[in-house]
């Protein structure tokens, strides 16, 4: 099967299909993963953005979702998309509501540290840059743990 790529107005950069995102994220799932990837796009508007996010070289390496806190920064409430792509970090928010969605790119060269804490219930992701530290928070346990077994 050939993956249609759709041309974006600036340059000659193609981005993938939302076809092209699913199979990476499938590709990502264990084997016995009973998620259904309509669902998981239905419920998270934010995947759909990835179509006007990613490259065409760049590949999804891990996902996860939770709230987003800033150090210098108020970022809106709702569940922001976190992916780990094998360029950058995005992070993503689309509320299900609006048409309009809200993103940042955490260059890999641009962050200092990582910190990954799992409590009883959730995980957290702590990433300090030299101007700002964001975390993720209340990242579903079976969330956290799957997005740790990507990083691998």
């Amino acid at each position: 099967m050939i993956a249609r790529s759709k041309q974006t107005g600036t340059g000659n950069q193609k981005m993938p299909t939302l076809e092209t995102i699913q199979t990476q994220i499938k590709s990502l799932l264990p084997p016995d993963s009973n998620v259904n990837i309509d669902i998981l796009f239905l419920y998270h508007p934010a995947f759909h953005c990835l179509t006007e996010l990613l490259e065409e070289e760049e590949s999804i390496k891990a996902y996860c979702i939770g709230l987003l806190e800033g150090s210098h920064k108020k970022y809106p409430s709702g569940k922001w998309l976190l992916v780990k792509t094998s360029k950058r970090y995005l992070f993503i928010f689309k509320s299900i509501v609006k048409t309009s969605f809200e993103h940042f790119a955490l260059d890999f060269k641009n962050i200092q540290k990582i910190t990954y804490n799992l409590g009883w219930f959730f995980g957290k992701i702590q990433f300090t840059s030299e101007s700002n530290t964001i975390t993720l928070l209340q990242i579903g346990k079976r969330d956290f743990r799957f997005y740790e077994e990507c990083q691998s």
